[in-house]
């Protein structure tokens, strides 16, 4: 395990290592602190097991094919890796970054993968500031005060790919705090001026009873901008679990707009 930064460590073999040391600046004069291994408050304890288990999102899977062959895909708060896993199936190198890796232990000797641990939250650098990718994929976590980093991760050419919990969805439980939900056309206001929205949605999926904003953005250069991609809806397999009504925030923003 190599130290790079405090409270940052990276894993991936020598080859990794050298680039992380080259793309992150060592604040060698800090004492390094233990990493929190509970689950942050950009994903609260309760609600965590939607967080990075299980099946890919259909979201993240109908998109992900906008990354250009071959190009690295950056999953923050990768959880257990289900989309660093999925990225690596359609041949992309993967870097997860969370503030445990305990789910993704099995992935820290394999090859194309850097797993980075690191607590974003902590309002220490963003331990990425050099990099950028070809994919950025961000699930079921919001920290407000890395979003202008997660965006700024996206190449020139690049495709983000963002879903998590929208007001409207403390009514089925938790997340309930404002904190952890987006407002009304908030995931849209935090790309505008940096990244195309090609795809959104605010949607209540009934069968899991969540309410979420979702949304593929691509950067000036990617070649969705001079040729979209055909509808992909219909390949979306939580496309008949949607509320057949838009939820609250999609009625809000509509309201926002007109005015």
């Amino acid at each position: 395990m190599a130290e790079i930064a405090a409270n940052t460590n990276v894993h991936g073999g020598a080859a990794a290592d050298q680039r992380v040391k080259r793309m992150i600046a060592s604040d060698e004069a800090e004492t390094a602190r233990p990493i929190e291994r509970s689950a942050g408050p950009g994903v609260q304890p309760d609600f965590a097991a939607h967080h990075g288990h299980g099946e890919p999102s259909p979201w993240v899977s109908m998109y992900l094919g906008g990354v250009d062959a071959g190009g690295a895909v950056l999953d923050v708060a990768c959880g257990s890796g289900r989309h660093l896993r999925l990225a690596l199936s359609h041949g992309h190198t993967a870097v997860g970054v969370d503030r445990t890796l305990d789910g993704v232990a099995d992935l820290v000797s394999r090859d194309g993968v850097t797993l980075i641990e690191a607590d974003l939250e902590n309002g220490r650098p963003w331990p990425l500031a050099s990099r950028r990718f070809a994919g950025v994929i961000v699930t079921n976590y919001l920290w407000r005060p890395i979003l202008p980093d997660i965006i700024g991760a996206v190449a020139r050419d690049g495709l983000l790919i963002y879903e998590t919990f929208a007001q409207g969805h403390e009514r089925f439980g938790r997340p309930s705090n404002p904190d952890f939900l987006l407002a009304p056309g908030e995931l849209l206001d935090s790309v505008r001026g940096h990244l195309v929205p090609i795809a959104y949605e605010c949607v209540t999926l009934t069968a899991s009873k969540r309410v979420v904003q979702r949304m593929a953005a691509v950067a000036r250069d990617h070649r969705w901008l001079i040729d979209p991609p055909a509808s992909l809806i219909s390949r979306n397999s939580d496309a008949a679990n949607r509320d057949t009504s838009c939820s609250s925030c999609c009625r809000l923003t509509r309201r926002r707009n007109r005015r």
